[in-house]
């Protein structure tokens, strides 16, 4: 799976927490997709050293709508593999949806295939299966430890 099989997975129902195309075209050499237009990502809203702590409703809301972004993904049979606060993205109103999914592979329940072996993703919100490259919990449950990590920086700035 690429991102652009990801991208058409997320078209084709009602992920509101997921970033989704709004058209695409194509030329000769490339496909290109038409996204939303967000405000910011996480990593704009929580890190600068001036950045007030969120108010406990905001943070609430942003990490309900992270989780109901991995169902949506865990429905469609996709680990995301790189959630971070910076593939986070905020709208103008306020929500949240989970983009980038250039690593994101497809799993299913059963043995773990060679593709989900591959050391992938950013260091600091990898799960421990995949730092010690232990075959077992690489599917959906990576993303909960990588959603864990964000939270606590969406709770510490």
């Amino acid at each position: 799976i690429n991102e652009r099989d990801v991208l058409v997975k997320t078209a084709s129902g009602d992920h509101p927490f997921l970033t989704q195309p709004l058209s695409c075209f194509q030329d000769a050499d490339n496909v290109y997709f038409v996204m939303s237009m967000y405000a910011q990502n996480l990593a704009q809203l929580i890190f600068p050293a001036d950045a007030a702590p969120l108010a406990p409703q905001q943070l609430q809301l942003f990490a309900a709508e992270l989780l109901l972004g991995l169902q949506s993904l865990h429905e469609l049979g996709i680990v995301h593999r790189d959630l971070k606060p910076e593939n986070v993205l905020v709208t103008p109103n306020g929500h949240i949806a989970v983009a980038d999914f250039g690593l994101a592979k497809q799993f299913a329940a059963g043995p773990v295939g060679p593709e989900m072996e591959i050391f992938t993703g950013t260091l600091r919100y990898m799960s421990p299966n995949i730092v010690k490259r232990n075959n077992r919990g690489r599917g959906g449950s990576t993303n909960i430890w990588s959603l864990g990590c964000v939270v606590r920086e969406l709770v510490t700035g």
